[in-house]
């Protein structure tokens, strides 16, 4: 008998997700936030002594079994970061071994349960992760809203909010965007925007990502503009998608890609776009949802990391526990 721990920690929250090998036992909870650019050495330490005092509540779970962990932090994508995360741990350390590596890479363990595949990410913000046969990691996008994010909700909102005003300038076509916005922000004319955007308790980057689902409710009604900004988002993401494959995977191969985060509930707005990029330079292509969370995928890496195998039993009780 050993356990398994996978934290996927993130600059919101963090949630842990405990196994043992067998599958028999699942436990799982979520804490405060652990970008570890943001918390550190010390509140990392906390957050790791926290999730082990709230597990050892469970008579189930021996300490001592505990095998392997692997916490996947957002804010430590660098070597020198994941070697200090790890450093400050180790007071902390029974028997078990533990990993610190990016949220990138438990995410793509999670989509693909450690099978190479490409995860576009697009919410506030947005990147593109894929991972090859030999678990090498490629990236593209994730440059931040001043010079990238493309697709993303920031991307979507901040194209509504220029077209609505060229719009109410005359500069542009007619768009519903305008009174949408005014609406949704509770402003009396569209003059109104600036002082409400700079003067925002919200960052303009949130208040302007918030925008997003009016485009996609625009778009469902037939306005013209919104359906070309959310093609254009769609365009983006496949992009995206495609810089990444093209270093991972040979045309001819199958290319798996697992869409994650907020903007992917408009789905069928943006794949059929990023099918149309792709199929460019693949003819084999799979876009759907991840097979696992990011949680479950520190926990496939944790095992995979102590030299074992889950059985497909584990996986098929791993995605009835697993909380997406």
């Amino acid at each position: 008998m050993a356990f398994y721990l996978g934290v996927d920690g993130g600059g919101t929250n963090t949630r842990a997700l405990l196994t043992d090998s067998s599958g028999t036992l699942f436990l799982s909870g979520t804490w405060g936030p652990s970008n570890f650019q943001q918390i550190g050495p010390d509140g990392l330490r906390e957050i790791y002594r926290q999730i082990l005092e709230e597990f050892a509540k469970d008579s189930r779970f021996d300490r001592r079994l505990l095998r392997f962990a692997v916490l996947g932090l957002a804010g430590a994508g660098r070597p020198e970061d994941q070697r200090r995360a790890e450093e400050a741990l180790r007071p902390l350390l029974g028997g078990e071994e533990i990993r610190v590596t990016s949220d990138a890479e438990i995410a793509l363990w999670g989509a693909f349960a450690g099978k190479p595949g490409i995860i576009v990410i697009a919410g506030t913000g947005s990147i593109c992760f894929g991972m090859n046969e030999r678990g090498e990691i490629f990236r593209s996008g994730g440059w931040g809203y001043l010079l990238g994010d493309e697709g993303s909700g920031f991307f979507l909102g901040q194209r509504a909010a220029i077209a609505a005003l060229r719009a109410f300038d005359g500069r542009g076509p007619e768009t519903s965007l305008l009174n949408l916005i005014v609406d949704f922000l509770g402003l009396g004319t569209l003059h109104e925007i600036i002082p409400f955007l700079y003067g925002s308790k919200a960052a303009p980057k949130e208040v302007l990502a918030s925008l997003a689902p009016l485009v996609f409710e625009a778009a469902s009604e037939g306005d013209a503009v919104a359906k070309q900004i959310v093609e254009e988002a769609g365009k983006e993401l496949g992009i995206m998608a495609l810089s990444v494959a093209k270093r991972i995977s040979k045309n001819g191969q199958k290319l798996e890609i697992a869409c994650i985060g907020s903007v992917f509930k408009q789905e069928k707005w943006l794949v059929p776009q990023m099918y149309t990029v792709l199929a460019q330079d693949f003819k084999d292509i799979s876009i759907h949802a991840p097979l696992y969370s990011p949680a479950a995928g520190a926990v496939l890496l944790a095992m995979n990391r102590a030299g074992e195998s889950p059985t497909e039993g584990f996986l098929q009780r791993l995605r009835q526990n697993d909380v997406q």
